[in-house]
């Protein structure tokens, strides 16, 4: 997580998501810890409340689309040949 009070936004980082590249290339406060967007919330409700939050997240269609390509593959010994991955 990210507190960058010049440009006033806060990075929220996710796991798995490339978090660490992108907090190397934003710069700003890191906190020596990892916070859920509810605890930022808490601890900093002034930055909070005025700052520009954002994170970034996998496709969730693209992992939804393997679960059920995995799921029909393991049920019926064949894999979905439409299936867009």
């Amino acid at each position: 997580m990210i507190i960058d009070d010049e440009h006033k936004y806060i990075f929220i980082h996710i796991p798995k998501v490339a978090g660490e590249s992108i907090k190397n290339k934003l710069g700003g406060a890191q906190l020596p810890h990892h916070l859920p967007a509810k605890g930022i919330q808490q601890q900093f409700p002034a930055k909070w409340n005025s700052y520009y939050k954002f994170s970034f997240v996998r496709n969730p269609l693209i992992i939804y689309q393997q679960r059920v390509y995995n799921n029909n593959f393991l049920l019926n010994g064949t894999p979905i040949i439409n299936l867009v991955l």
